[in-house]
Order: C-alpha cells, then structure tokens, then sequence
C-alpha cells in the first residue's frame, strides 16, 4: 500500500512540474503550496476510486 502512494506521489509530482511548476516563480507564491495541496488530495481521491 505504501509503495503505491510513494509512485503516486512521484506521478503527481511529475505531472505538477509539467503543468504548473512556472506558478512557483509567478505572482502567487505563497498561495502555490496550498494549490499543490488541493491537487494532490484530488489527485489521491481519484487515484482510489479504483481500489
């Protein structure tokens, strides 16, 4: 179980720097760790809609 949230997680982190790593350098700093935060709880509510 652990090892699936790990590859999850490297997925997600893959998949953010792709789309939206260039917010990190934006006018919205401070607010990129609570956006990632929402995009990371969606992304796990939908990875575990299959188990």
């Amino acid at each position: 179980m652990a090892n699936n949230d790990e590859q999850e997680r490297e997925r997600f982190e893959a998949w953010w720097d792709a789309e939206y790593k260039h917010l990190e350098s934006s006018k919205y700093t401070d607010a990129v760790p609570h956006i990632k935060y929402g995009f990371w709880q969606a992304w796990l509510a939908r990875s575990k809609q299959g188990d």
